[in-house]
């Protein structure tokens, strides 16, 4: 038989249940009240400075992505002023420099290409597939004509009709819509 205190050949500190009715110290460490001198923060002043530091971390994160914002606008601007300035950039004629904002003939054609091409591959896949989830007006956009996409054209259509027939005259240019 092993000895008390022992499992697997390895010595345990044996734990002993403190006495019915003793009151239990708090665990060595343990802070139960603030110590003694220092300052209670009372609980409204406390979540207020914890909104502070969560706004002023979203503010942060906010000016970074605008930060990021702004270099990828200069960057594009001085892409499409290079490829402008030199008609034989081998980058015209390419999609990218079309979406860079070159909209030169061969730039155009290269957009065009790539967003037919995508338009026939969706095209075909919701028809290949009746309950793809991009049936409805996205389906209908692309040329599907079953049931849920004409139905759902329908419904944006009656919605557009209803927010235009809300809108005052003349809210939306001269004349309105």
């Amino acid at each position: 038989m092993r000895a008390q205190g022992q499992v697997h050949g390895r010595r345990h500190p044996v734990v002993q249940e403190p006495p019915e009715g003793a009151v239990q110290e708090p665990l060595e460490g343990a802070v139960k009240e603030p110590p003694e001198g220092a300052a209670k923060v009372p609980h409204d002043e406390a979540m207020r400075s914890a909104k502070e530091a969560i706004t002023a971390a979203q503010e942060a994160a906010q000016a970074a992505r605008l930060r990021r914002a702004a270099k990828a606008a200069e960057h594009r601007a001085e892409y499409l002023a290079v490829l402008l300035s030199d008609p034989g950039d081998p980058r015209h004629g390419t999609d990218t420099g079309y979406s860079y904002g070159c909209r030169c003939d061969a730039c155009a054609a290269a957009w065009r290409r790539k967003s037919t091409g995508y338009r026939r591959r969706l095209k075909a896949a919701l028809d290949a597939d009746p309950g793809d989830p991009r049936h409805g007006r996205l389906g209908y956009h692309f040329g599907c004509r079953c049931a849920v996409c004409v139905a759902a054209n329908k419904a944006n259509k009656a919605g557009k009709a209803a927010r235009g027939a809300a809108r005052p005259r003349g809210s939306h240019g001269e004349g309105g819509r």
